[in-house]
């Protein structure tokens, strides 16, 4: 049995979990999160960033950070009606979106914050937002999966610099070059970036 102590600060873990979880769905005007995968990774993100360093339990997985407790809390939030949860697709139901609204009200940084990782993800594929977490976060990925898209590292980081989901700095880091080196390998692949 645990100490009081040990539910509360269970309990904070939880409201805490629950309200990324609901803000990240309202953000970008409630569009869906598209797959476990995307809902994992963003959740991640959001958990090394938040003001709160909030320790949701993530550990290396195949498809990059995994965490039981996101998925449960998730799953949770479904099963009272704030979140629905269809075709591996994660948004707010109606009763959702005004828990939403109050939560984006409450802490507008941190939704901003939110949303600008939503953005930022929302239509890059599964391995390009692989590579960014592995670049950007190395531990948080296994060795076998680093293995699988290691090969691919460039193709991914120009994908992303394409649709403007990162900028010649941030480019420069996922590579590990300077960017000098990213600026002129985009050019010579059609890409125009500005040096920050």
């Amino acid at each position: 049995m645990g100490t009081v102590m040990d539910k509360v600060e269970h309990r904070a873990l939880r409201d805490d979990v629950h309200e990324l979880a609901i803000m990240l769905a309202h953000a970008c005007d409630d569009s869906p999160v598209q797959d476990n995968i995307k809902l994992q990774n963003l959740m991640f993100m959001l958990s090394s960033t938040y003001e709160k360093e909030v320790k949701m339990g993530f550990h290396p997985g195949m498809d990059g950070p995994y965490s039981d407790i996101v998925e449960r809390e998730v799953r949770h939030l479904g099963d009272r009606g704030i979140l629905s949860i269809e075709n591996n697709k994660t948004q707010l139901t109606a009763a959702g979106r005004e828990v939403a609204k109050c939560l984006a009200e409450k802490e507008p940084d941190v939704f901003g914050r939110i949303g600008r990782y939503k953005e930022m993800f929302n239509d890059m594929d599964t391995d390009e937002i692989l590579t960014y977490v592995w670049r950007s976060y190395p531990s948080s990925v296994p060795r076998a999966l680093v293995d699988r898209l290691k090969p691919d590292l460039e193709k991914h980081v120009l994908s992303m610099l394409r649709k403007k989901k990162i900028g010649s700095g941030k480019a420069a880091d996922l590579l590990g070059k300077r960017v000098k080196y990213v600026i002129d390998w985009a050019y010579k692949n059609g890409i125009y970036v500005l040096e920050y």
